[in-house]
């Protein structure tokens, strides 16, 4: 008897991280619901990927090379020969927690308003340690305006649970995206679906040298072609909205360049002047600006203090 098709396709695309991908997958086997198969998508590896896949030996785990294109690709490779009703995402350094699954496919099927539905995270060290701070999934049902410029609300890819036809009506992740790729695809299913919110923390998320942000220059350019695509799809979500939304995004990634290496600080004015010309007439901005200022020189007087 022919056996049918899993219910959930989880979908993981790496390159050159055989110890962490054998953790992630060793959390999904572990889960407490089993109806699931396996889509690895290797971007490229150079070194022993495909034999750390190999040596896990389960029937569930699809194997699929290609030469390296980036994650938006490799996931939509593995969407394309998905068989599961409903899609899960993880990066190949982060892990589900146990239940996180189950709990998941029980609201999508119990609600079929729902398009998708993505728990809270915790963040986590390469050593694995928990710390302080939390992904939180507080908002549920239509959270466009929350999602689409990831301020005030940030979805956590790993997090997520969608079912799998929205994702193909809408063609998938844009390939030509490096960042961001993962909220452009929420915004565009928050349009047109409810999402549901799980507060519990249900994923791990990794913090490690591996994923540090890149270049200013990159992310720049990134953020450019994103708020230019809402720009051009979402014209109908309002001038004052698209335009602060942008000014927040830029202002957002200005602030995280204050935490990175000293040679990276030095591109904080060109964020902060292309925020201003979204949108210069916002004060909670300015606050916003001031206050993560303020931090950063009282971190700054604390380590002098102490050096």
């Amino acid at each position: 008897m022919k056996k049918e098709n899993p219910q959930i396709s989880i979908i993981i695309p790496t390159y050159n991280r055989p110890h962490f991908l054998k953790e992630a997958i060793s959390s999904v086997l572990s889960q407490n619901y089993q109806d699931f198969e396996i889509i690895v998508v290797d971007d490229g590896s150079t070194d022993n990927t495909k034999e750390a896949i190999k040596s896990i030996n389960n029937k569930r785990i699809i194997y699929l090379y290609q030469k390296h294109k980036g994650r938006s690709v490799a996931r939509n490779r593995a969407i394309e020969i998905a068989r599961g009703k409903y899609l899960a995402f993880l990066d190949d350094d982060d892990l589900f927690l146990p239940g996180k699954l189950k709990k998941q496919i029980e609201i999508l099927e119990k609600n079929k308003d729902y398009g998708m539905v993505y728990t809270s995270a915790l963040n986590i060290d390469e050593k694995g340690n928990v710390q302080d701070f939390v992904y939180r999934a507080t908002k549920s049902g239509n959270i466009y305006k929350n999602v689409a410029f990831l301020i005030p609300l940030v979805v956590i890819l790993p997090t997520v649970m969608v079912r799998k036809d929205i994702v193909t009506s809408l063609n998938g992740f844009d390939e030509k995206m490096r960042r961001f790729e993962d909220t452009d695809m929420w915004r565009r299913i928050a349009k047109r679906y409810n999402i549901c919110a799980i507060k519990e923390p249900l994923t791990k998320i990794c913090a490690h040298r591996g994923n540090q942000m890149e270049h200013p220059l990159k992310f720049f350019r990134a953020i450019d072609y994103y708020v230019k695509k809402i720009f051009r799809e979402d014209k109908d979500k309002g001038f004052l909205f698209l335009r602060n939304g942008a000014a927040t995004l830029y202002l957002y990634y200005a602030v995280a360049l204050l935490t990175q290496k000293p040679n990276y600080r030095k591109y904080f004015g060109k964020f902060i002047l292309r925020s201003l010309k979204y949108w210069p007439f916002t004060i909670s901005i300015y606050y916003h600006l001031f206050l993560k200022l303020l931090s950063y020189l009282k971190k700054q007087l604390i380590e002098k203090q102490t050096s």
